[in-house]
């Protein structure tokens, strides 16, 4: 039998209230940003992480999602991108699994199949769900009063690759 996927939708969410659901998210599995790893909370979730071959890819995507229902999903990584790259991927990839195939508690719910490419709302949203996650706003703002302006040592600190941390200052006007 072949899954239908639903048509993505961008969640009806301000960026403020998609950040909380990030925040929800990691309380709801004791997930803590900068020392729990973000692949085991995908796999506690029901998550399946597969690395693409070079030749499994019609063309190069940072990675993919789809979700065939609740905690039944699989998150699909480049062969050749680094591991911090792959942190906020995996993170991004979970954004569209809790903004995008479902409400709670029925998150699963609505069968996806989605890359990670484009610009649009639905890649956003996920960005900064991601960006939430990975980089929570109480304890990133934090960790850059007390270190300053040094992506490298935060990148460092979160677990995440330095445009990553590059992009959290900028949408918290850190800097």
């Amino acid at each position: 039998m072949q899954t239908e996927y639903a048509q993505i939708q961008p969640a009806p969410l301000s960026w403020m209230q998609i950040e909380e659901r990030a925040m929800e998210v990691a309380a709801d599995n004791h997930f803590t940003a900068g020392k729990d790893s973000i692949h085991d909370l995908a796999t506690n979730l029901g998550g399946k992480i597969e690395y693409l071959t070079a030749d499994d890819m019609d063309y190069l995507e940072s990675g993919s999602l789809e979700v065939r229902g609740p905690n039944d999903f699989i998150i699909r990584l480049s062969p050749i991108t680094s591991l911090l790259r792959d942190n906020f991927t995996i993170a991004h990839e979970l954004g569209h699994y809790f903004l995008h195939s479902g409400e709670k508690p029925g998150y699963g719910t609505n069968p996806i199949k989605i890359g990670r490419y484009g610009t649009g709302t639905v890649e956003q949203q996920a960005n900064r769900f991601a960006a939430a996650l990975l980089m929570p706003r109480q304890e990133f703002s934090e960790a850059f009063a007390r270190v300053g302006n040094h992506p490298s040592t935060l990148a460092g600190l979160f677990l995440v690759s330095r445009p990553a941390v590059e992009a959290r200052i900028n949408s918290l006007r850190l800097a």
